[in-house]
């Protein structure tokens, strides 16, 4: 069962009796309001068989096959008590059920909400000019229970093709979009601040903290492998992260966005870009002085006394139950201080 509870409405400073565009002017007039949205005894489950797909391209590259991605079976659900298996049976355990019978109790509690708002930020633009635009933001609880997000995945090579192949994955989570120290996910939107180029952004501040495990090996149970079949993966072999902390703000208000475009040359691929910090004192002195603007990822706990083969710390792999189980764990990890100056992802497909 699911429950939404709206807590507040957007307050605007007069009143209207129908619903009317705000141009740039009257936005900036809101308070700062928004909607809250609590959700609790919350449950959120695909079938095992619906999935969204990537296609690739047929080539005629040597040395290259089409490759087609799917993913199957999204599932949000609660992170302890009873599971069960993407064929419906019963099994436990924190990261070998992907998905939970029960609700999330408090997945966004009511003291601590999604909110979505319009607000207004001081800071400088392109230009190095202090400037206060219109903001819609989306923002994260900073504490709930934690959740049991899984979901199981396939690539398939060369579809139809004498090579045809496909390989399965899973992939659960245990934790929840927030960090350690309770600091949420937000997502923002706006209009870039660059007079020469004065376009859609993003800004999204990525939280997580908790545990995961990526796996392959199935216990034969299932057809291995088999092109769109559901599967029946191993309880516990695979890759495991624990005491996962991250925070990556991925752009910066007012002067640093994520921006999606098209390649110059319209050949159906796309450009995924962290734009430029801008060449002026005001802009990159406030940025790195800032420290909210440096990122982290770390993984485990820092323990010396943390055996070689724990199963409670840090990355380790486990080997498939038939193959004697064996754990392998190499430690832990943290970066520290990451802050992106520019960054841009362009896709090349392998089409002639």
């Amino acid at each position: 069962m699911t429950r939404v509870a709206v807590l507040a409405a957007v307050l605007f400073a007069g009143t209207s009796q129908a619903l009317e565009e705000l141009p740039e002017d009257e936005l900036s007039s809101i308070s700062g309001a928004g909607i809250a949205i609590a959700l609790d005894d919350f449950r959120f489950a695909m079938a095992p068989t619906s999935y969204i797909e990537l296609t690739g391209t047929n080539t005629a590259l040597a040395n290259w096959d089409r490759g087609d991605v799917r993913y199957y079976g999204l599932t949000f659900s609660a992170a302890s008590g009873p599971g069960e298996t993407w064929y419906g049976n019963a099994c436990s355990g924190d990261l070998s059920c992907p998905i939970g019978t029960n609700a999330v109790a408090n997945f966004a509690p009511v003291v601590n909400p999604y909110v979505a708002r319009v607000f207004q930020y001081q800071g400088y633009d392109f230009q190095g000019n202090l400037v206060s635009p219109t903001v819609f933001e989306l923002i994260g609880p900073s504490q709930s229970d934690d959740w049991r997000f899984a979901f199981w995945g396939e690539i398939q090579s060369d579809r139809g093709g004498a090579n045809d192949a496909t390989l399965q994955s899973q992939t659960i989570i245990n934790g929840k979009p927030i960090t350690a120290d309770g600091r949420p996910a937000v997502l923002q939107l706006m209009q870039v601040a660059d007079t020469a180029d004065p376009t859609f952004g993003i800004v999204y501040e990525s939280a997580l903290s908790g545990d995961f495990r990526f796996s392959v090996a199935q216990d034969g149970g299932e057809p291995a492998n088999g092109n769109q079949e559901v599967p029946a993966f191993d309880p516990q072999e695979g890759l495991y992260f624990r005491n996962v902390d991250a925070y990556l703000p991925l752009g910066r208000l007012h002067h640093q966005a994520l921006v999606l475009d098209s390649t110059p040359a319209n050949d159906g691929n796309f450009v995924i870009e962290l734009t430029r910090l801008p060449d002026v004192p005001a802009v990159y002195n406030d940025y790195y002085a800032d420290a909210s603007a440096a990122g982290y990822v770390r993984w485990g706990t820092f323990d010396m006394n943390i055996a070689g083969n724990s199963q409670t710390n840090g990355l380790y792999f486990i080997e498939p139950v038939a193959a004697g189980g064996a754990v392998v764990n190499l430690g832990t990890s943290r970066i520290e201080g990451i802050q992106m100056q520019h960054l841009k992802i362009t896709s090349l497909d392998a089409g002639p």
